[in-house]
């Protein structure tokens, strides 16, 4: 059920992103980044799992690593709501599968 529920929301998200044609798409890929850390952090709160970010955050290895994970993560999104935005839906959602 939830690989049906992640296949749906993945096949209407284009729909959503072209909603937002309007916006730069850096704009947007920030959005999403801010509301990830406040979603995240409420997640963190609720399981009070704060040593363990601590810990991580502590780590000079996992920081850096995480970092360019990020980096890598970020720069994918952002082509992708850029490329949504430019009318090439068709070819950015084939360049995924």
């Amino acid at each position: 059920m939830f690989g049906l529920t992640a296949f749906t929301v993945w096949g209407f998200l284009p729909a959503y992103w072209k909603q937002l044609q309007s916006l730069n798409a850096f704009e947007v890929l920030c959005h999403r980044i801010v509301w990830s850390c406040v979603f995240l952090g409420a997640i963190i709160a609720r399981q009070r799992r704060w040593n363990e970010l601590l810990g991580i955050v502590q780590n000079p290895k996992a920081v850096r690593g995480l970092a360019v994970s990020g980096l890598w993560v970020g720069f994918n999104w952002f082509i992708y709501i850029w490329a949504v935005n430019s009318g090439r839906v068709l070819e950015t959602n084939l360049g995924y599968y």
